[in-house]
């Protein structure tokens, strides 16, 4: 009999012990060794601006100038990324598009055999195919908590480093994969539209060569907690009304990531929830609800997004309900028919994830609170995806003692075969 695979699961009688495995679901199934700013720095000879002078959507082909070189020594020949490798369609897409954009990028070389790009808010690895041609494989998970950002601010931190000063950095807490938000969620990070993930704010220099261990306000080089402080507050709000839609979707998105919460972002927070683009407003709504938790406001948007027909929105939607919390009570069915209906594994395992968040913090043990269960076991029963199930086993384990009507369909998800068709995504 096979077994659910990754999550050893332990069923104590009214007590619901599950102790799991931790997952950091990822849509490319790639993982690259995390690494400081500085020590990724230190092991490249070579640091190189790029910018995008060709595309080829049909070879899938990036053709790069050489603008800048920040560190070894300059080559005249043109560099290009094959877009291919471990990338799902959604990587390829979202590599595409940045392109398409003709922006810069900053490129890592080390021996020329491997490559570490920063495009910004997501980073990818490259193999030497026959260079000038590189293989870019994956998604370089791990390089996140080295920075996130803007490839401009990258390229100044870069320099400064390199003349040994000491830097301020905005990056993803350790332990965090690149595609998840946070480790005990299955959220899908849409870096495209400015989706950072986790962040902190550490230092950064070449004598900094360790990834810290723990992601605390102890760690040694902790600076503060999001993507700034409240000086940035204004700035922020300024780029809500910006031209570009990507613009303000990620100002939107780092509101939500200033700490402590930015009150005094609220009224603008409230007015981008008109925004024309469904981005904006999602990543509004989610910042509302961090800020507060009691903005009913916000509700309605973040229920619409869960129909919409992209699964990066629908994710995201499901997510910020979720972080609601009790709040998110109004959601409830909402996130039911997605973790049914939804054609998207991720967004089902979203759903699951939200339930579990929202569910079990209702005080009274009603017909809601009775009806999130239901799904969820109805989830684990019947759901053909092993990573669905997996989190629905997570999110039931967050009901604890009330839970105990499900420990019968959790002993049984831990000796039976998967359903028939079940998939691995």
């Amino acid at each position: 009999m096979q077994r659910l695979r990754g999550f050893p699961v332990i069923v104590v009688a009214l007590g619901l012990v599950l102790p799991v495995k931790a997952q950091t679901p990822d849509m490319t199934g790639g993982t690259i060794r995390e690494r400081t700013l500085g020590k990724l720095i230190s092991e490249s000879d070579r640091i190189v601006i790029l910018n995008v002078d060709k595309l080829d959507e049909k070879e899938r082909t990036v053709s790069f100038k050489q603008e800048t070189v920040l560190k070894g020594k300059k080559e005249e020949v043109p560099i290009q990324h094959e877009i291919d490798g471990f990338l799902d369609d959604r990587g390829r897409k979202e590599y595409l598009d940045w392109a398409k954009s003709g922006a810069k990028a900053v490129c890592f070389f080390q021996d020329n055999r491997a490559s570490w790009t920063c495009l910004g808010n997501t980073w990818y690895y490259g193999s030497a195919n026959d260079p000038p041609l590189w293989l870019t494989a994956t998604t370089a998970n791990g390089l996140g908590v080295a920075y996130l950002g803007s490839v401009e601010k990258l390229v100044d931190h870069v320099v400064a480093i390199l003349a040994g000063r000491e830097v301020t950095v905005k990056a993803q807490v350790p332990g965090y994969d690149d595609k998840s938000m946070y480790d005990d969620s299955p959220i899908i990070r849409d870096w495209f539209w400015g989706q950072k993930g986790r962040i902190w704010r550490i230092k950064a220099s070449l004598k900094i060569q360790e990834v810290e261990g723990k992601a605390n306000e102890k760690a040694a080089h902790f600076v503060g907690w999001g993507v700034a402080g409240s000086e940035a507050v204004a700035s922020l709000v300024k780029l809500l009304i910006a031209k570009e839609a990507r613009v303000r979707a990620e100002a939107a998105e780092d509101l939500g990531q200033i700490r402590p919460a930015p009150v005094l972002a609220v009224p603008a927070l409230q007015q981008a929830l008109g925004d024309p683009d469904i981005h904006v407003r999602i990543y509004a709504a989610g910042s509302l609800s961090q800020i507060q938790s009691d903005n009913k406001d916000c509700r309605p948007i973040l229920i619409g997004g869960l129909d919409d027909k992209d699964e990066m929105i629908r994710s995201a939607a499901a997510a910020s309900l979720g972080n609601l919390g009790a709040a998110g009570v109004s959601g409830i069915s909402a996130l039911m028919s997605s973790l049914q209906n939804d054609k998207n594994e991720y967004v089902r395992s979203m759903a699951a994830y939200a339930l579990g968040q929202v569910g079990p913090r209702l005080t009274e043990a009603g017909e809601k609170r009775a009806d999130a269960l239901a799904a969820l076991v109805k989830a684990l029963e019947q759901d053909k995806c092993e990573k669905v199930r997996l989190w629905a086993i997570r999110a039931l384990q967050k009901f604890g003692p009330d839970a105990k009507e499900t420990i019968p369909a959790l002993k049984k998800a831990l000796s039976d075969k998967k359903p028939q068709g079940a998939k691995k995504p």
